[in-house]
């Protein structure tokens, strides 16, 4: 991958589901992400090189689901480090100004602190 990505990014403290939102598949669970990109973990790995839209499960416990819509596109994928696994990376194609700010609030509530 020629292109290298602006912003670290942020591992969650929790996998938040991924799914495919036109067909509510589970895709896979969400490990880390910026304002500009995200990584998710799946038992298949998505298609590469293909734009997904995509639907994030922010919620966690006992709240009602509450989700983050997205826009992006596979860039590639490989076996995770546990090898029943796949890591995909995804590029967030044209992210509004409120959906840079919700990623950064779920950022702010669920990343790891550094």
């Amino acid at each position: 991958m020629s292109e290298r990505r602006g912003l670290k990014r942020r591992h969650l403290i929790y996998y938040l589901s991924v799914f495919e939102a036109t067909t509510d598949e589970l895709l896979g669970y969400l490990v880390d992400i910026t304002p500009d990109g995200f990584m998710i973990m799946s038992e298949n790995p998505p298609e590469v090189d293909r734009i997904y839209q995509v639907k994030v499960r922010l919620s966690t416990g006992k709240r009602p689901d509450k989700f983050l819509l997205l826009k992006a596109k596979s860039l590639w994928t490989r076996r995770d480090k546990s090898a029943e696994y796949y890591d995909t990376g995804f590029q967030i194609q044209n992210p509004d100004a409120d959906t840079r700010l919700q990623i950064e609030l779920l950022i702010k509530e669920l990343g790891f602190r550094n």
